[in-house]
């Protein structure tokens, strides 16, 4: 379970606790001859009130926030995730995602890099996307819908190229007097028609477009477009407009091409862009353009089998593992252990360390592994950083699991780590699961586990949160609250 399952889990508990403290106000209170007592306890439970709602609200709010970072950042898979837990467990929240995040978790549920979407369909991700609609439109007046809501739809429909569905959603942009002239609907309207057989149509948009924004950006969509019919001439055509305008090619516009020549096996071409975009000093200074190049570069070499050149690129690359094709991954790893004279320690750190800011736990674990076996330590900061993912994503039993392969690393977490990977536990675990936990906790620490256990979910309860194994002593905690 990852940190936003535990904050939504953190709002469900306070609502137990809140049915709680209604049944309990049931209870006999403070002696009513005792005046000075009972404005007191008044005092106290109108305060506590004040701080759970307060409390839950403030967790409300990191939760968007939350998505909405994500997002930002391009971390699709962890948006995705983010916005399904709060389907499933907080509904009520979805109205207080702001219009464009729905607008762009479509796009991601449609073509995203979305681990647990990896093995569907276009047509079941298109239905993905249109649930994700469904929640959109409580957002939205239905007298006079956002033109974003309109987008939504355009973008599910073209990238099933279904121009009816695309036509009668226009129809109705034009009856609501909105503008679809916008860079949210016209390059998926350049890439529907042009794939349904409908170039004149792409180009009338892709003329619109080209009026409200004047960079590279209306010409890449068009290239992508060819690219995807492979149709050589409409690409040069393209670039010959481009040169004619005197339009710069930016990174995408390298990355675009450079892709379609690898697909086509033109290495000769690839070069080309590649040198291109390397002397293009707008393309390189653009990060996102410059990740995908050093990717499109990394496949460039493993395929030369270039092994130095490899290392090199990756040797750049800020978080490492963003640099790595999945299927060039092992091949890279061997044939630079196996080929290159340096050493190859600090490259599996490096990428290790980018799966852990990844959130990619499975693969910086078997980075990991590879680097034991080679008979090297693995830096404790390292350590650290997958230890506190194990916690974030409360994988208890990985924390364990991976302290047991690597035992060296039982003496670099000090108190405080045991204590959160107890608390988290208690948070969103079973009560077997807790003892098991407390168990394995002891021989890491000089205190008795249990005492540990019940000042935890004494102060959970002061916070207003119900640790999920309800037992006697939990319910004794909060019978001495309500009557203090």
């Amino acid at each position: 379970m990852d940190t936003i399952s535990t904050l939504l889990q953190n709002i469900k508990h306070d609502d137990n606790y809140k049915s709680t403290q209604v049944i309990n106000s049931a209870k006999p209170g403070p002696d009513p001859s005792d005046r000075s007592k009972h404005l007191a306890h008044g005092i106290r439970s109108s305060n506590y009130s004040l701080s759970s709602n307060v409390y839950l609200q403030n967790q409300s709010n990191n939760l968007i926030q939350s998505l909405t970072n994500a997002i930002s950042k391009h971390h699709h898979s962890a948006a995705y995730s983010i916005y399904t837990d709060l389907v499933k467990h907080t509904p009520d929240l979805l109205t207080n995602i702001p219009i464009r995040a729905y607008f762009d978790l479509i796009k991601i549920t449609l073509t995203g890099d979305v681990q647990s979407l990896s093995g569907y369909t276009t047509t079941q991700r298109s239905q993905q996307a249109l649930s994700v609609h469904e929640h959109m439109s409580l957002i939205v007046n239905p007298k006079q819908p956002d033109i974003l809501f309109y987008a939504g739809l355009i973008c599910i429909y073209a990238k099933n190229n279904d121009i009816p569905a695309i036509e009668t959603t226009l129809a109705q942009v034009h009856r609501s007097k909105l503008d679809f002239n916008t860079a949210d609907i016209l390059p998926m309207l350049i890439r529907a028609y042009l794939l349904s057989g409908q170039p004149l149509r792409s180009l009338e948009y892709f003329k619109r477009y080209c009026i409200i924004d004047a960079t590279a950006k209306p010409f890449n969509h068009l290239i992508k477009s060819y690219s995807l019919l492979n149709d050589e001439q409409g690409i040069q055509d393209t670039l010959d407009s481009m040169r004619k305008q005197e339009i710069l090619k930016d990174s995408t516009t390298y990355h675009i091409l450079a892709m379609h020549y690898y697909k086509k096996k033109d290495f000769q071409a690839i070069g080309k862009y590649i040198n291109e975009s390397e002397a293009h000093s707008s393309a390189s200074k653009h990060r996102t353009g410059w990740d995908s190049m050093s990717k499109l570069k990394l496949r460039f070499a493993v395929t030369s089998q270039n092994w130095y050149k490899a290392l090199q690129i990756i040797k750049k690359a800020e978080i490492f593992s963003t640099c790595i094709p999945k299927e060039l991954e092992g091949d890279i790893i061997t044939a630079a252990a196996n080929e290159c004279k340096t050493p190859i320690v600090h490259v599996l750190t490096g990428i290790a360390n980018g799966y852990i800011e990844q959130d990619d736990i499975v693969s910086a674990n078997l980075i990991m592994n590879e680097i034991s076996a080679r008979e090297h330590q693995i830096p404790i900061v390292l350590q650290r950083k997958l230890a506190w993912k194990h916690l974030i994503i409360c994988d208890t039993d990985g924390i364990f699991d991976w302290l047991d392969k690597f035992e060296q690393s039982q003496e670099i977490f000090d108190y405080s780590f045991w204590y959160n990977v107890m608390k988290w536990t208690l948070q969103t675990q079973s009560a077997e699961t807790v003892d098991k936990v407390a168990s394995r906790i002891q021989k890491y620490i000089n205190e008795d586990t249990s005492s540990i256990v019940n000042s935890i979910r004494h102060r959970l309860v002061i916070s207003g949160i119900n640790p999920l194994p309800q037992t006697t002593t939990l319910n004794h905690d909060l019978d001495l609250i309500n009557e203090k």
